[in-house]
């Protein structure tokens, strides 16, 4: 870091503040804001913060895409449809040396109309990549998504969410997701979105040891933002510069440059 130039900071300002000219400003109401190059998340209310947790992100070959959506409603007790990268190359071969390995996970093998199909009645050896079934993974405390989720549409299906591996927040470096976002004190963040909805913290820690999936819709939508910020000011006028993990800034950088360029 000390041997980064004045040139070279100066440059990442720029690139940054080009960044920002992209985000939304909203100071009225409650928004959501990550900063993926900051491995944080943010609560806003009327542009102050209400709450802020520490987030692991997306790892840097299923990087966590920059974009803004609306939440519009969470999910206590989630069940989690194995996506296919992980089926075809950690679950599919798990299940091959040992057809336990699905119960043991809490998983259930689904046809695509939802009917629950025999695990022992498939020929796992001969499986390649034409899978006809889902495989689910029901609620509860080892469940990938952990015991809470929190949705905004967006074509990237990405989203926030507990998780069962609380001790990773204790890394520096935590690139560590398939590309949504996981979040730290989850409960809190549920807590603060729908305690104007009537929801306690009691109510709200049963619906997450719940044994089925429960959607609560917000009676409004959050604004919900992730961005990539590696330079930034914050409110005490204070310079915060972040490692560029996602290797954005250079592209940005070179962009600027030919930009001036070509308004000479």
């Amino acid at each position: 870091q000390l041997n980064i130039t004045i040139g070279a900071r100066i440059e990442r300002i720029k690139a940054n503040l080009e960044r920002m000219r992209w985000l939304p400003y909203n100071a009225a109401g409650k928004a959501v804001w990550v900063n993926a190059a900051d491995q944080k998340m943010y609560l806003f209310s009327e542009g102050d913060t209400l709450f802020e947790a520490r987030a692991i992100i997306g790892r840097i070959t299923r990087k966590t895409p920059s974009f803004q959506s609306d939440m519009n409603h969470l999910v206590f007790s989630p069940t989690w449809t194995v996506p296919p990268t992980i089926l075809y190359n950690d679950v599919i071969p798990a299940v091959r040396k040992d057809i336990g390995y699905l119960a043991s996970k809490n998983m259930q093998v689904l046809s695509m109309d939802g009917k629950v199909i025999d695990p022992h009645t498939i020929d796992w050896k001969s499986v390649r990549r034409n899978f006809p079934y889902m495989i689910r993974q029901g609620p509860g405390t080892d469940n990938a998504l952990g015991l809470v989720k929190f949705m905004f549409p967006n074509p990237y299906n990405v989203y926030l969410h507990d998780t069962p591996g609380k001790s990773l927040f204790a890394k520096d470096e935590r690139t560590l997701s398939s590309g949504c976002i996981r979040i730290e004190n989850p409960e809190q963040l549920a807590f603060l979105l729908l305690e104007n909805q009537g929801w306690d913290k009691a109510r709200i820690n049963m619906a997450m040891q719940g044994k089925r999936e429960q959607m609560v819709r917000l009676n409004q939508n959050i604004p919900t933002t992730i961005s990539y910020l590696t330079a930034w000011a914050d409110a005490q006028g204070a310079l915060h510069f972040r490692a560029d993990r996602y290797d954005k800034d250079p592209a940005l950088i070179r962009a600027l440059h030919q930009k001036a360029q070509a308004g000479k």
